[in-house]
C-alpha cells in the first residue's frame, strides 16, 4: 500500500501494521507528506518494500516483540534509518524501547501535528546521517588515495636502498606494501599490504584466500626479476607497481597500487 506521492528526491516512510484498518488510517492521515509512504502488514511484505524502495523512517508498534528481529536486521545495514514507534503506554515499552532504540516513542493515537513533526524531524536526521556517511567515506578515500600515491612515489627510491641484511620486524615500518615469504609461504606482511590487498579484492570483487598464502594479486612476483620495478595490469583501472628482493630474512615483495589520480575511489 503507498499513497501517490512518487518523489523521487524525498526518501520513504514505511509503516509496519497487522491490522489493515489501521494501517489504511494511518496511510491516509499521511497522504500530504511531501514523501512516498508505504504500507506492511507482515515482515515478509516490509523486506520487499525495504528492499525496492528507498526508506528514510520506519513507524510500527513498541508492543509487538515480533518486529525486532526484522528492525534489528534492517538496520545493521542500514544505520541511517530512523524509527518512530507506537505504544499505547510509554511505561510499558521500556525493553522494547531499549533494544530498537527508536528516533522517537509516541503513544498509540498522537495528534495529528505531533506525528507529522516527529517524521520532519526523522526525516532530517536521515539525511544529515547521509550527509556524515558520505563526508567519512570522502574524507576515507581522500586518506587511501594519499596513501597510494606515497607508496607508489617512493617505490623506486627503497628499490634502492633496502639492504639485503634488513630485518623481517623493518618491513612494517616501510610506507609501501610489503610481503616476506620464506619458502614461498608469508611469514610477515605489513599495515598498507593489508589495506591495499583489501581495497582491490573489493574493487576486483576477489574472494578471501587462507592465511600465510600469497594473493593471487602478487602470485608473478615470484617468477619477476629481483631488484627491477614491475607492473601488472589488474583490470582496466587497476595497475600495480612492484619489486622483488632477495633479503637474508626471504623473498620481499614491495608493492604500491596506481593512485586514482587524485581522486578519492567510489564506495
Amino acid at each position: 500500500m503507498t499513497n501517490h506521492v512518487q518523489t523521487a528526491s524525498h526518501p520513504g516512510v514505511l509503516l509496519i501494521e497487522h491490522n489493515k484498518a489501521r494501517l489504511q488510517a494511518l496511510s491516509e492521515h499521511l497522504q500530504h507528506l511531501p514523501y512516498p509512504v508505504f504500507g506492511a502488514t507482515d515482515s515478509n511484505e516490509a523486506r520487499i518494500l525495504f528492499s525496492t524502495h528507498p526508506i528514510a523512517i520506519i513507524i510500527c508498534q513498541a508492543d509487538k516483540p515480533e518486529w525486532l528481529s526484522f528492525l534489528n536486521g534492517i538496520r545493521k545495514d542500514h544505520t541511517d534509518v530512523s524509527l518512530l514507534m507506537l505504544t499505547a503506554d510509554k511505561t510499558d515499552a521500556p525493553d522494547v524501547q531499549r533494544e530498537a532504540q527508536p528516533f522517537k516513542l509516541m503513544t498509540t493515537s498522537p495528534n495529528g501535528e505531533e506525528l507529522l513533526d516527529n517524521i520532519r524531524l526523522a526525516v532530517e536526521e536521515y539525511k544529515h546521517k547521509q550527509e556524515r556517511e558520505h563526508l567519512a567515506k570522502e574524507y576515507k578515500g581522500i586518506l587511501s588515495n594519499a596513501e597510494r600515491s606515497h607508496a607508489f612515489r617512493v617505490l623506486d627510491a627503497l628499490m634502492h636502498s633496502i639492504h639485503n641484511d634488513m630485518t623481517a620486524e623493518a618491513i612494517h615500518h616501510l610506507p609501501v606494501g610489503a610481503v616476506l615469504l620464506r619458502n614461498e609461504t608469508v611469514s610477515a606482511i605489513n599495515a598498507p599490504a593489508h589495506r591495499f590487498l583489501g581495497e582491490l579484492k573489493q574493487d576486483l570483487q576477489l574472494s578471501c584466500e587462507d592465511e600465510g598464502t600469497l594473493p593471487s594479486i602478487l602470485q608473478d612476483a615470484l617468477a619477476a626479476p629481483r631488484r627491477q620495478r614491475m607492473q601488472r595490469r589488474l583490470s582496466a583501472k587497476h595497475r600495480l607497481d612492484y619489486f622483488v628482493l632477495e633479503l637474508s630474512a626471504g623473498t620481499l615483495i614491495a608493492f604500491a597500487p596506481e593512485p586514482h589520480l587524485g581522486r578519492p575511489p567510489e564506495y
